[in-house]
């Protein structure tokens, strides 16, 4: 059973779950009214390969680098950052990488190469969940596990709101993977139950809203 729950903690690293949650948008059904302009399915292939691309090496590849550079250099004692006092650092990069991801959109969208929404959407929200997550880490412990599913559901569900057809079953699978990635760490006993209910709550709130009415 530990086993499982590490298995589990493990694929639902924070940093993974953004990269979840566009496969989801990219390959399951859903049709929006305007479908060539907010449903992600219709997405041509190259630009979900692409925006995939950018997401996996800004949001994933070069983070966990720098954080075994941390590591390397004694910043942190450990990658997993199991004490608050890892923590800032890291959340400070990851806030960093969010930022380029987001402008890097942006700039494309400059260029008059249209994006839906959804793809400035996430890693904005990931902005205001790394900010959040460092204010409180400085007075609480909290749930980065919870937060980073927080962030898969909220996107996901705000997603869907705004489709006219989807696969009804997404969103009790969301919730289930919610469920499982908080409950691993609650039987690895990482974490208190208010330490993740915290973290699911105010990364899903900041997320839904964020990407709900961000604007087209």
């Amino acid at each position: 059973m530990r086993t499982s729950a590490q298995i589990i903690s493990w694929l639902g690293i924070p940093l993974f779950m953004p990269i979840y949650a566009l496969l989801i948008v990219f390959f399951i059904p859903a049709e929006n009214a305007v479908v060539f302009s907010n449903s992600l399915f219709f997405f041509p292939l190259a630009y979900k390969q692409f925006v995939l691309t950018i997401f996996i090496l800004l949001g994933v590849l070069a983070p966990a680098m720098s954080f075994l550079y941390l590591k390397l250099i004694n910043v942190i004692s450990s990658i997993e950052m199991e004490e608050r006092g890892d923590r800032n650092i890291p959340l400070l990069v990851t806030l960093v990488y969010c930022l380029l991801l987001y402008f890097s959109f942006f700039y494309i969208m400059s260029l008059n190469i249209h994006l839906p929404k959804y793809i400035q959407a996430l890693p904005f929200a990931g902005v205001l969940v790394a900010a959040t997550c460092i204010f409180i880490n400085y007075k609480m412990k909290i749930s980065l596990h919870a937060a980073g599913t927080g962030i898969f559901t909220g996107f996901i569900i705000a997603y869907l709101m705004e489709q006219v057809r989807f696969e009804f079953w997404l969103v009790p699978l969301v919730l289930l993977v919610s469920g499982l990635v908080m409950s691993a760490r609650l039987f690895l006993e990482k974490h208190t139950h208010f330490e993740i209910y915290l973290g699911w709550s105010l990364a899903f709130l900041i997320t839904f809203l964020s990407t709900y009415f961000y604007p087209n």
